[in-house]
């Protein structure tokens, strides 16, 4: 049966290939979005789009006749109170089921700066008593792309000693995202979702030096030096605080535990971090 699902960061790294899958299946798709750019790209791939302003209240109608909603947030300081206005106009126009992504149950329990601001927008989806799934992935392997500077270099600058991640593929989570929206699974309530295994950033060096021409580091810098090495870079005021709360949360050893919810969700295993390396090598390559 063909649905209608809105989408909300449909250009992002879980929204664009949620929004293909999507698309393959047949579905109609609309987003809200905040550029013109953004919506103009949509449009042309037959999405619906609208530029909404979620500073503000969210018209209700935008949700209209909407099977199911995917609320994605940007990562800023207010990013709780646009998944209330989010989830407030979902509720209004009756959606049939919300999928929310989350952050790692580990974060929100340790209360992280990004823990407590979804842990805030997840138990205001809960009260609001409308179908729902909160999918609650740790860090993405796609993050990984934005150290390729460093990388070339033969560095991965990181704060967070041996802590472990277990780094998922974005993709995985929207496979995930499509299995609740599409109804071929019906899993209710949070899901962590992970990566198959715990990786700190110097085994993923030491895969990388396998791989490439150049040998690759993790390089751990203590917090101090790190946190002005990211102001010079132009991070500041909440974002800042972000990531170094962030980091020194995975130096602790905190969010490392593997689940099997990706496998729960769609059926299949999820990709591994060597078939991510593979793939994008060459973005690592000097």
């Amino acid at each position: 049966m063909t649905k209608t699902v809105l989408i909300t960061g449909a250009t992002g790294k879980i929204g664009a290939p949620t929004v293909d899958r999507l698309l393959d299946l047949g579905h109609v798709v609309r987003a809200l979005v905040h550029t013109e750019a953004s919506a103009n790209r949509l449009t042309a791939r037959g999405v619906n789009a609208r530029v909404v302003d979620m500073d503000h209240p969210i018209d209700p109608t935008l949700f209209a006749y909407v099977d199911a909603a995917l609320l994605i947030t940007p990562v800023r300081e207010h990013f709780r109170d646009i998944s209330i206005r989010l989830i407030d106009a979902a509720k209004i126009a009756n959606v049939g089921r919300v999928v929310r992504i989350s952050i790692d149950s580990a974060f929100i329990k340790a209360s992280a700066i990004l823990g407590n601001g979804h842990a805030a927008a997840d138990a205001h989806l809960v009260r609001s008593g409308l179908r729902h799934t909160i999918l609650r992935p740790g860090g993405f392997m796609q993050n990984l792309l934005t150290m390729a500077p460093t990388i070339k270099q033969g560095e991965i600058v990181a704060p967070t000693g041996d802590g472990a991640v277990p780094f998922i593929d974005a993709r995985d989570i929207a496979d995930c995202a499509v299995a609740v929206l599409t109804d071929r699974t019906e899993i209710d309530g949070p899901v962590d979702i992970s990566g198959p295994e715990p990786l700190t950033f110097a085994e993923i060096a030491r895969r990388l030096t396998a791989r490439l021409d150049h040998e690759v580091r993790h390089v751990s810098p203590v917090a101090e030096k790190a946190r002005d090495e990211l102001e010079a870079a132009g991070f500041d005021g909440w974002m800042l605080d972000a990531m170094m709360d962030d980091t020194a949360h995975v130096a602790a050893g905190i969010g490392a535990d593997v689940n099997d919810g990706v496998k729960r969700l769609t059926g299949h295993e999820p990709r591994s971090i060597d078939a991510f390396l593979d793939e994008n090598i060459e973005a690592f390559r000097a």
